[in-house]
């Protein structure tokens, strides 16, 4: 065989080679992939803690904590039983105005059981999107009242897993997909559906809870009915073994 033929059939074995690799990585399973990107997801946490704080901060930014003292949010876990990484825990929120003014929240839309004004912030855990907030909404996009002695209440879902920035996007995915709630599946079901997501690990962890707002003043009326400012609630979970 001349050299010419030899350059050849050393070409044409380079470019099988190339399209049985190419071919492979294509036809990787999600685990396969998953198994890949391991690194890149072992820092997915923190990008996506981080994340989430910076989405807090924005919506309270410019906002006085406070404004309107006599607005009283508490927000607390009511269960008495042990929460194990990956379960689901329910987090009693309740608004009570204490004062003598009517305060103004944002809704959003009608169909919103718990209001755009409520923000959530599990600080390493991962809070569920509430169900009347996937799907279709309506339209009517409203601002409500809390008047003195009047007190609102809402309970909102978080998972004892590490947060991550896709959760949401999953979230709906499964209610428009497959209407399902991603809340109602069981560790299991849901790890093995998105096998990214990871257990919490057993630590105690703390919820931030903040209720966004306006003061009603005749004699300082808000013409724009911009949201000024927020109330919060602190308290920590323990995820056990």
């Amino acid at each position: 065989m001349n050299g010419c033929k030899m350059k050849k059939l050393k070409f044409v074995i380079v470019i099988a080679v190339l399209l049985v690799t190419s071919g492979c990585t294509g036809n990787m399973t999600g685990k396969d992939r998953t198994t890949q990107t391991e690194s890149e997801l072992n820092t997915q946490p923190e990008e996506a803690l981080e994340e989430n704080a910076e989405t807090t901060r924005n919506r309270l930014k410019g906002l006085v904590l406070n404004e309107y003292p006599d607005l009283e949010i508490t927000a607390e876990v009511l269960e008495r039983k042990a929460i194990l990484p990956g379960a689901v825990f329910p987090v009693n929120i309740t608004v009570k105005n204490n004062g003598d003014r009517s305060i103004a929240y944002v809704r959003g839309s009608g169909s919103y059981e718990v209001p755009e004004a409520l923000v959530i912030d599990a600080a390493g855990l991962q809070p569920i999107l509430p169900v009347s907030h996937l799907g279709i909404a309506t339209l009517d996009l409203r601002t409500e009242y809390l008047e003195p002695g009047e007190q609102l209440e809402y309970i909102w879902y978080v998972r004892a897993i590490e947060a991550n920035d896709n959760f949401d996007q999953y979230t709906h995915d499964l209610y428009t997909e497959e209407q399902s709630y991603i809340g109602d599946l069981s560790w299991e079901e849901l790890k093995d559906t998105f096998p990214d997501l990871i257990a919490a690990a057993p630590a105690s962890y703390d919820i931030y809870v903040y209720f966004t707002y306006y003061i009603l003043d005749t004699e300082s009326e808000n013409l724009f009915s911009e949201t000024t400012g927020y109330a919060e609630s602190i308290f920590s979970v323990s995820v056990s073994e």
